[in-house]
């Protein structure tokens, strides 16, 4: 075991529509091998792996109607390092069991040295039904610092359930102005680029299409 690495993990990206989610990877100090981890919440129908497969070309283990996954390359192949939260492995559910979607523990990550590193689960849990995740957005907080702003402002928000999000800002008149992209985790920066001074709403949508909107302010 080595006590000085550690690895995080969590959920997130869940589409109930095409009943799946993914699992995500943080690891800025580790090359991976291998992972081994127990599911809560559902019963997998199959999983996919989602690292690059020029890195990593191994397909994940489980079996159908349980809750674990695993994976270990034995050939000279690695996950690469990130330090932003990176899919891993996305999991296709055959039932709901539960009221939340858990990672509920880890038995092993390894590095590229064969060794166990400290696993930690950042967010493990996701509500288990459209519903919950609705009522989250319609009450999540979202903080803009500065705002007003000049040239820049920091978003962050509640991200209770690790939700993905497309971020947009618009205009009073409802009109896209500016496409942020895809936001994992709970903050941003927003810079001021072309926009003029004016009043604009920041659009958080989730990937079950539920919304969030906070207003900003440009000088």
């Amino acid at each position: 075991m080595n006590i000085y690495d550690t690895v995080a993990v969590s959920i997130g990206n869940v589409n109930f529509a095409d009943r799946y989610f993914d699992v995500y990877i943080q690891n800025p100090g580790d090359f991976v091998v291998g992972y081994e981890m127990n599911l809560h919440g559902v019963t997998i129908d199959s999983v996919e792996n989602l690292v690059t497969p020029t890195w990593y070309p191994v397909d994940p283990q489980w079996q159908q109607g349980g809750n674990k996954v695993i994976s270990l390359s034995y050939q000279d192949s690695v996950i690469n390092k990130y330090w932003n939260p990176t899919p891993l492995f996305r999991v296709y559910y055959q039932t709901i069991t539960d009221t939340m979607i858990c990672i509920e523990n880890v038995v092993s990550i390894v590095n590229d040295k064969y060794e166990e590193v400290i696993p930690r689960i950042d967010g493990g849990c996701v509500a288990a039904t459209p519903d919950g995740i609705e009522e989250h957005l319609k009450d999540m907080s979202i903080t803009l610092v500065p705002n007003p702003f000049t040239n820049r402002t920091e978003v962050t928000f509640e991200n209770t359930y690790n939700l993905t999000f497309d971020a947009g800002i618009y205009d009073i008149t409802g009109k896209l102005v500016r496409k942020i992209g895809t936001i994992i985790g709970n903050k941003f920066s927003i810079d001021r680029g072309n926009l003029a001074s004016g009043a604009y709403y920041l659009s958080l949508r989730s990937q079950n299409g539920g919304v969030a909107r906070a207003k900003l302010v440009i000088q």
